[in-house]
């Protein structure tokens, strides 16, 4: 009994000592975007949500993705690295400071957004993966409310398609296929022209850092 509550005294420690960092780390970032908001020139509707953080050997990345309204800005975020000694010591951004503050009430539902994907790939049989997600998205410099569309179909079309579709009409915006191929014949002839190093394409998922090169 006493050597249970021993253990169940360690375990909160350790916990309440991994959520105090976390949230410690938090803030120095968090002051870090506030003190920079000038120079990275944020605009007073936006906003950031810290929506994904990684610790590794040399600290912790959090990744603060840019919101409108609490919706999640396309591709755009704010990338904060912090060693072991609670310093900043790498930064990116992507921050997207044109997106303009519209109305982030989709029109048509995200079952009607996908149905308008499906058709507009031509998906034949079962799909294997499917994901739908409200965006902000810009548009060639146009603001625009989206959904991602993702489906990998298990026969027809063979990839990994991203839809985009506007959420307010309908129109589909892209549709691409993001899966990467490997191509026998190719590499032959990529690797005649090149004795080094030659490029690799294949079919499979996987993670090129462990959160990111910082790490």
């Amino acid at each position: 009994m006493k050597l249970k509550l021993q253990l169940s005294l360690i375990a909160m420690f350790f916990i309440t000592f991994f959520i105090n960092a976390q949230n410690s780390n938090q803030k120095i970032a968090e002051q870090w975007i506030e003190n920079h908001s000038t120079e990275l020139e944020i605009q007073p509707h936006h906003s950031f949500k810290m929506l994904f953080s990684r610790k590794g050997p040399s600290g912790e990345t959090l990744r603060y993705y840019q919101m409108l309204n609490d919706v999640q800005v396309y591709d755009s975020e704010l990338t904060i690295h912090i060693n072991t000694i609670g310093q900043i010591s790498n930064s990116a951004s992507s921050y997207d400071k044109t997106i303009k503050n519209i109305n982030t009430t989709p029109n048509i539902s995200d079952k009607k957004a996908f149905k308008i994907a499906k058709n507009n790939i031509k998906v034949e049989g079962e799909i294997s993966f499917e994901k739908k997600k409200l965006f902000v998205y810009n548009d060639n410099g146009i603001t625009k409310l989206v959904y991602q569309i993702i489906i990998e179909p298990r026969v027809t079309p063979v990839g990994s398609w991203e839809v985009i579709i506007d959420a307010e009409n309908g129109q589909v915006i892209s549709a691409k296929d993001k899966a990467y191929y490997y191509n026998k014949h190719q590499h032959h002839k990529e690797k005649e022209k090149k004795k080094s190093t030659s490029k690799k394409k294949v079919n499979g998922n996987g993670f090129v850092y462990l959160a990111d090169p910082l790490i």
